[in-house]
């Protein structure tokens, strides 16, 4: 190192003694200088701690059935990438068939053979959120690797680049839960020899393929998968039974277990029966009918429902059968536009004589959108203008903005395009404002099919488009490509 003195140097007198001590811990570099000319840039960065463990964050799984030969698959698959490039491996199946339980089992067993740790990202979430998903998965991938928040980078590619430096030289596991397309895959593959990657979804990802991913389909679990209340009902504890099934719905309504659910609701409805409780039989039965048409099984959802209104009747409580025929309703709107008229007119008639006035709101919204359905469009808009302002003294603006969209499609069918439009327009303000993006871009598509009415141009109806695609997208919706084929072709309409 070369010490440099005064402009002029010392004149042959020898330089001052200098002694220089530094006292404590420096956390960074040190200059230690007793005169400084000009002007000084000093750039450094604090490189990205390195976590003390390594992540561990797929959840633990407290009840699995029986999955003995998928389990052997997953292994199977594992050990043809246990020392070569990571390896992709895509769990499909039915909504509800057990993917999640699945990888989270799988991953709990192969803890050992993934020395690093074990990453978990529910996409699911992620859809809630501003932004891209992909990115904010990313994003996911880098905290658990010991990356914080004022490190990470602003675009995907400078995460995804970071990411694959980081996690080279890992060996880890890697779970995506509930993964709706290819790119959400592709992005957070670890780089690190002897990884893997675990997707679960029910959408369709054979576009992997390519990435030389391996598929499992997981089928429906057999008569020997039990759900929790199975020990219960076999005991013939009828009273824990049915209680436990109301629980659980809570759970399967989010997670859409649909084998599991299905059987603890036909426990806990024939446990119900056999202990005298028809309001709980009703109620139960009723909630069955929705997963049944959820599975295509419509006419033994009537035959459940038929059942839940003789209970529910036989209980005397009015909101109780208000909301069973609720239920009957929605069957009923697939099936028969009349029948389905006049079972909301009977859960508007209950909840009015309840005193539940948002029940009567709603099912009068419900009851216009039938009857708008069945051609009665007159009508329809009495009703619906009704359940509206009734929703709008209540303070739901959600509500009422729905029942406002309805209105803007029965003045379509009455040919007043004008008063639809505008109609459409405020239901879209104010859904967006409240964030119930799924029902905006419904109100969004109709009005780009009203716009050849109202003489709005193709510019405006790509506007309207190309926010319901962001949503549609944004969402994971099967309806984003034929939305986005469309907006397609409409940019190669001149304006």
């Amino acid at each position: 190192m070369t010490a440099v003195g005064p402009p002029g140097g010392y004149g042959g007198a020898r330089p001052p003694s200098v002694a220089n001590h530094l006292s404590g811990h420096a956390g960074g570099p040190v200059v230690q200088a007793g005169r400084i000319h000009g002007g000084i840039a000093y750039n450094y960065h604090l490189p990205p701690p390195v976590p003390d463990d390594v992540p561990d964050q797929v959840p633990a799984v407290r009840r699995f059935t029986n999955r003995t030969k998928d389990l052997s698959a997953l292994d199977s698959w594992l050990a043809r990438y246990a020392a070569d490039a990571p390896g992709i491996g895509v769990l499909s199946g039915l909504p509800g068939v057990g993917k999640t339980a699945m990888a989270c089992r799988w991953a709990g067993l192969a803890r050992e053979r993934f020395p690093d740790g074990q990453i978990y990202v529910d996409f699911a979430s992620l859809r809630d959120r501003a932004g891209s998903d992909v990115s904010e998965a990313v994003g996911m991938c880098l905290r658990a690797l010991g990356v914080s928040d004022q490190y990470l980078p602003g675009s995907l590619a400078e995460r995804v680049g970071w990411y694959r430096t980081r996690s080279a030289g890992r060996r880890m596991l890697l779970v995506l839960d509930d993964v709706t397309e290819p790119a959400q895959v592709t992005a957070p593959v670890p780089k690190g020899r002897g990884s893997a990657v675990l997707v679960t979804s029910h959408r369709d990802l054979s576009e992997l393929a390519l990435d030389q991913a391996e598929f499992l389909r997981l089928e429906p679990l057999d008569r020997d998968s039990a759900p929790a209340s199975r020990p219960a009902a076999e005991q013939g504890a009828d009273g824990e039974v049915w209680p436990l099934a109301e629980a659980f719905t809570v759970l399967f309504l989010h997670h859409r277990h649909l084998g599991d659910w299905k059987e603890s609701l036909e426990l806990g409805a024939a446990a119900a029966a056999r202990a005298g409780e028809p309001a709980a039989e009703a109620r139960l039965l009723s909630l069955l009918s929705r997963l049944l048409l959820d599975l295509g099984e419509d006419d033994r959802a009537r035959e459940e429902l038929q059942t839940a209104v003789a209970r529910a009747d036989a209980s005397g409580h009015p909101v109780l059968r208000a909301s069973v025929r609720e239920f009957l309703g929605r069957y009923w709107d697939r099936a028969d536009p009349a029948r389905a008229i006049a079972v909301h007119r009977e859960a508007l008639d209950l909840n009015t004589a309840a005193g539940e006035r948002r029940g009567a709101a709603i099912a009068a919204y419900f009851l216009g959108a039938a009857q708008d359905a069945a051609g009665d469009h007159t009508t329809a808009l009495a009703t619906l203008r009704g359940a509206r302002g009734e929703l709008l003294e209540l303070g739901d603006a959600r509500m009422a903005a729905r029942a406002a969209a309805a209105i803007g499609l029965a003045h379509g069918h009455l040919d007043e395009p004008s008063a639809a439009r505008d109609e459409l327009r405020e239901a879209v303000r104010v859904l967006r404002e409240q964030d119930a993006h799924h029902y905006e871009a419904q109100a969004l598509v109709v009005l780009a099919d009203l716009a050849p009415r109202t003489g709005e141009g193709p510019a405006t109806v790509r506007e309207y488009l190309a926010r319901a695609v962001e949503i549609h997208e944004e969402g994971g919706s099967p309806a984003a490509e034929a939305l986005r084929e469309r907006l397609n072709r409409l940019e190669e309409t001149p304006d």
